[in-house]
């Protein structure tokens, strides 16, 4: 059971993330630095490349499901987090169109116990 499984239609949250956090650091107020990580220095690219080998290993998983949310209503549920950032990643879930692939959506504004009896049938129904 994995949760954030790497999904090449999902850029925020899944998958490796070493070039887009050295990106935010060339752009960020410190950018210009000393020890300031540069993509184009021999060192970040093999680490950046390590780290996409890792995720290129990561086997299919047997039974994929997403649980699609409403922004707007993960941000009150989430409170422990950055609301600017459980709304972007929500988004990116919210609008991606799940038809032709073969995950299983679950309606997550359902209760709780809604949602986990959901899952556990979509479990057992695979074991």
């Amino acid at each position: 059971i994995l949760d954030r499984y790497p999904l090449p239609q999902i850029q925020i949250m899944d998958g490796a993330q070493a070039e887009q956090f050295v990106r935010q650091l060339q752009e960020g107020p410190r950018a210009n630095q000393f020890l300031s990580p540069r993509l184009d220095h021999w060192f970040t690219r093999f680490l950046v490349k390590l780290e996409e080998s890792y995720y290129h290993q990561i086997l299919l998983p047997e039974l994929l499901m997403v649980l699609r949310l409403n922004p707007d209503i993960a941000v009150q549920r989430k409170t422990d987090e950055d609301s600017l950032s459980v709304h972007k990643r929500s988004t990116e879930i919210w609008k991606l169109s799940w038809e032709n692939t073969d995950v299983h959506v679950i309606d997550a504004s359902k209760s709780k116990t809604e949602v986990a009896s959901e899952l556990k049938t979509l479990i057992w129904s695979q074991i």
